[in-house]
């Protein structure tokens, strides 16, 4: 019943139901492999967008800080491009 010791400033309702970003984090500069082999580099950040090159399973590629629409941007030996995101890890 002490009142300073009360909290003040309680907003659950406003946290609750805010939507919480899963999935890898990449920093920029961070070596990435694909998880299948055969994983394509699209030109743009989209599945319709030409294939620039390929990766297997292992291949490691950097990841150049950019991010779009689930795919992040990569270079590689073989050139750079964009991969889907939930395809690579660290």
């Amino acid at each position: 019943n002490n009142p300073q010791m009360a909290r003040q400033d309680i907003n659950l309702k406003g946290a609750s139901g805010q939507p919480t970003k899963a999935g890898a984090v990449f920093e920029e500069g961070d070596a990435i492999t694909g998880k299948i082999a055969g994983l394509k580099i699209y030109s743009q950040p989209s599945k319709s967008s030409k294939v620039v090159a390929t990766i297997g399973k292992g291949e490691e590629v950097i990841f150049t800080g950019k991010e779009k629409d689930g795919f992040i941007s990569v270079q590689g030996q073989d050139g750079e491009g964009w991969v889907e995101k939930i395809m690579v890890r660290k």
